[in-house]
């Protein structure tokens, strides 16, 4: 799923029942995934940038 990511160094943030965001600092992308499944739904191209860290900010009022 994650070709060339090291394993040990992937991280996740949740952001409901809904999300998962998979990101490794090797590879300059983030995976979106079904909480459900499993199966990446979206990947984000980082272009040269380097995901590290991850704030979602919830526009609930």
């Amino acid at each position: 799923m994650f070709s060339g990511a090291d394993k040990s160094m992937l991280h996740i943030c949740i952001t409901g029942p809904h999300k998962l965001y998979v990101f490794s600092r090797k590879i300059p992308e983030t995976w979106v995934l079904n909480a459900q499944t499993l199966q990446v739904e979206n990947k984000i191209d980082l272009g040269k940038g380097v995901a590290h860290q991850m704030v979602i900010r919830s526009n609930n009022q």
